[in-house]
């Protein structure tokens, strides 16, 4: 199984507590079925092949340009969430502020609303 093999164990602890009990089969959690049903790329292709000769013509173009997207999605847990937010934030600054009158300023602001330990490292 899966579960059991070194570093997807908290993958599916993680899947565990987003999804809850209710989306477990019998004693089988779902995250094992899941990845045991990608892990068979035949099983894949075949799902691909039947999809693509049905009407859902496109959802099986979608399925075969995102495969390996998906794919690194499941082998990798880390992703630039993080980075992205506080870009987020740093926009939703500058939009408020309509610009600031120097540099200075705008990354004291930057520091205040993104976090900061208290100590301004001049370059």
């Amino acid at each position: 199984m899966i579960c059991k093999e070194r570093g997807s164990r908290l993958r599916c602890q993680r899947l565990h507590r987003s999804v809850g009990q209710a989306l477990l089969a019998g004693n089988v959690p779902i995250c094992d079925q899941t990845f045991e049903i990608f892990q068979r790329a035949d099983f894949v292709g075949v799902l691909i092949d039947q999809v693509a000769a049905s009407p859902l013509k496109s959802l099986a173009d979608t399925l075969t340009s995102w495969l390996e997207p998906v794919a690194r999605m499941w082998r990798f847990s880390r992703n630039n969430g993080i980075t992205e937010g506080f870009h987020t934030k740093m926009e939703m600054i500058s939009r408020r502020a309509f610009g600031f009158r120097n540099f200075h300023n705008y990354r004291l602001r930057v520091l205040a609303l993104c976090g900061w330990n208290g100590v301004i490292n001049r370059v």
